[in-house]
């Protein structure tokens, strides 16, 4: 038996006031005087033995009334307690209801099973605990402690979810939780099927004591389609698009059929047989029929865990795209070669004094100019914050005065001097989209360019810059900056040829092909869900109070809207519960679609085992148990609160307080009569 408050035990020396009076109180006798003693001889020795009794029986009555009155106020608690106070502590219940725990065992879904093994451990303690219930999700209304009986309800309510979590993220998010709520001594239990990806290579000691219960789990087969990417730049109509499907088998060898579901009809369809352990990436084909938004939907057929056997997907289908070309009458129309042939593009070409910006160019090319006004820097400076590309290409004499009002105001790098140098491109960076959109392998003696004249560009310190032709010198020869929502390429030379070759080389129509294509703020095809992304390219203005939905068929959420400038973006989260293609819309208008899947950390079914944690985690806080052995060794009261055996001690007290109240009432009325 161990206590809570041992200190108080010092008052047992309290027992020493009866026991004192007992010896001196007892011993006083009083004079009688009898005219005649004979008829009391009898009596004498009688009345001394009763009387002896009678006083033992009320000094014990006393002591144990003090004893069990002092043992209630030290708070006594049976267990084995050597480094911390369990009667002081908060439980903090993890239950893993991750996609894994949907599985069966023995025909009953583990997490039935956890949410079983934390009822029988709630109905184990006493109604005046603190217990917290917390899961994958980040629901901050479950945050806070309840009763067991309320923390019954709470586990009874909880669903297999597609959130999932690192221990050691779930670990440091929760220790910041017990700091905020000024929780110091907390015992927190795990139960879960500890899936091996999970698992931290350290357990940090961030609780008073903790304890792994692990549900009895075996490693099981599983296909699932990890990643989905289009290769084009993007989806046109009436196009042959390649959609490339990575997918692994995470057991034996499998078949499988997989399926291209567009606008939710099959398009293709392709029998697939995968090695043990392996992954395979497999091309599938599509024609677009239309422009506009395209649903898709990549399925496999895998009997096992079914969670990760569909990805969805979504891409803008546009019927065209504009670029803007502001040039004087002799700037050469080299960019205007690269889209001309392409039907998908429109080209417009300007003047300086006449161009009209429009946020809808997908990119503007300032080729060679030698001035621009206040107002059209102005009106290339809001493209460019919202969302446009500009390309600056410099001619060779007033490039200075043309454009570094404008670079200023984009806070990019400027033009300096103009240097007379022969030299190659000797660097290409296959890091940057551009690039590695345009070639799918570079070639290995790929003719680079070279210049006899260019512009030093200086550096600029509040905007990152990235090169992506870089001369031999180490500097750049086309840099790119990215400023707020837009990209901003700079080149450090004309495209006359007087000054360099590179409008000749085979890397020039596909770096400006896709200067038009790639953006900063592009629409991946689908969107992750229990991770936090920002979906920015609504061009949905941010004065409007109507909420913005999320709709898929019945199913409905608002999610959180973010301000963007004068346009607003919207954050895809945990909240959201299913995957599939959603709606975005408005006062019941759709205003554009998006694809959410699951993460596919789940799908590697392979998990510790007891022993496995054991050997794993070796640590004096650290507690490994079966849930079976776990329950059994806390129905002895291991857990439990300390007042089951203050209130027992209190009762006694009281019990030998009112004995020793009957013994002296009763037994002295007696000896009177």
């Amino acid at each position: 038996m161990s206590f809570a408050s041992p200190w108080i035990l010092w008052s047992l020396f309290a027992i020493a006031i009866p026991i004192v009076i007992h010896l001196f109180y007892f011993r006083r006798y009083k004079k009688v005087y009898f005219s005649d003693i004979r008829l009391l001889k009898e009596a004498i020795v009688e009345q001394k033995k009763s009387g002896r009794l009678r006083n033992l029986l009320i000094l014990l009555t006393k002591i144990l009334t003090i004893l069990f009155l002092v043992l209630a106020f030290a708070l006594p608690y049976f267990g084995n307690d050597n480094h911390h106070d369990k009667a002081s502590e908060s439980i903090l219940i993890y239950i893993d209801n991750s996609f894994s725990m949907s599985q069966l065992n023995n025909n009953t879904q583990l997490l039935n099973e956890a949410k079983l093994v934390a009822i029988d451990f709630l109905n184990q303690l006493d109604a005046d605990r603190k217990v917290m219930v917390l899961t994958n999700d980040a629901d901050s209304e479950y945050k806070i402690f309840y009763s067991p009986e309320e923390a019954k309800k709470r586990v009874g309510d909880i669903g297999v979810s597609p959130a999932s979590s690192k221990i050691e993220n779930w670990n440091s998010n929760v220790q910041q939780l017990m700091a905020d709520l000024h929780e110091k001594q907390v015992h927190a239990i795990y139960i879960s099927d500890f899936q091996t990806y999970a698992m931290p290579e350290k357990w940090d000691s961030i609780f008073t004591s903790t304890t792994l219960i692990p549900l009895q789990q075996k490693n099981i087969n599983n296909l699932s389609i990890d990643t989905l990417e289009i290769v084009e730049p993007f989806v046109q109509k009436d196009v042959m698009n390649h959609v490339l499907v990575k997918i692994t088998n995470h057991g034996t060898e499998k078949s499988t059929q997989i399926n291209l579901s567009l606008q939710g009809e099959i398009v293709a369809t392709k029998e697939l047989t995968i090695p043990e352990n392996t992954t395979k990436v497999d091309t599938l084909l599509f024609y677009a029929k239309n422009t506009g938004w395209l649903k898709g939907k990549v399925s496999i057929v895998d009997g096992d865990l079914q969670y990760d056997n569909n990805l969805y997907f979504s891409s803008f289908i546009a019927s065209q795209n504009k670029v803007l070309l502001i040039e004087d009458v002799l700037s050469p129309k080299s960019v205007f070669q690269v889209f001309k042939s392409d039907p998908y593009f429109v080209v417009q070409r300007q003047s300086v004094n006449s161009a009209q910006v429009e946020q809808d160019y997908s990119l503007i090319v300032l080729n060679e100019l030698n001035s621009l006004s206040n107002n059209l820097n102005n009106q290339l400076n809001n493209y460019v914050q919202n969302g446009g590309n500009l390309y600056f290409i410099p001619n060779s004499k007033n490039t200075k005065s043309a454009y570094n009002e404008l670079l200023k105001q984009l806070s990019v790098g400027q033009y300096v001097d103009w240097q007379s140098q022969k030299m190659s491109v000797s660097k290409i960076n296959t890091e940057e989209p551009v690039v590695n959109m345009a070639f799918e392998k570079l070639p290995q003696s790929i003719d680079l360019p070279k210049v006899q004249s260019y512009w030093t560009v200086s550096s600029s310190y509040l905007m990152p810059e990235t090169p992506i032709l870089t001369l031999e010198n180490g500097r750049s020869f086309i840099q790119k900056y990215q400023v707020a929502d837009g990209l901003v390429y700079l080149q450090s030379a004309p495209l006359d040829l007087e000054w360099n070759d590179f409008s000749t080389k085979s890397i020039f129509p596909p770096l400006i092909y896709n200067f038009a294509v790639v953006t900063s703020i592009s629409r991946p095809l689908y969107y992750t869900l229990g991770k936090k992304q920002l979906v920015k390219d609504l061009k949905v203005s941010n004065d409007n109070d109507e909420a913005i939905k999320l709709v898929k068929g019945q199913y409905e959420i608002i999610p959180a809207l973010y301000p963007l400038g004068q346009h607003i973006g919207i954050e895809i989260s945990s909240n959201i519960k299913e995957d599939g293609n959603y709606l975005i819309q408005r006062k019941g208008e759709t205003i554009s679609e998006l694809s959410c899947n699951f993460d596919r950390s789940e799908s590697v079914m392979k998990f510790l085992s007891s022993a496995e944690l054991k050997s794993k985690y070796q640590s004096s806080f650290l507690e490994i148990e079966e849930s079976k052995y776990f329950l059994q060794k806390n129905s002895s009261g291991l857990l439990k609160s300390n007042t089951q055996l203050w209130k027992i001690c209190l009762i006694l007290a009281i019990i030998f307080l009112i004995a020793e109240i009957v013994l002296v009432r009763y037994t002295t009325n007696k000896s009177s009569s």
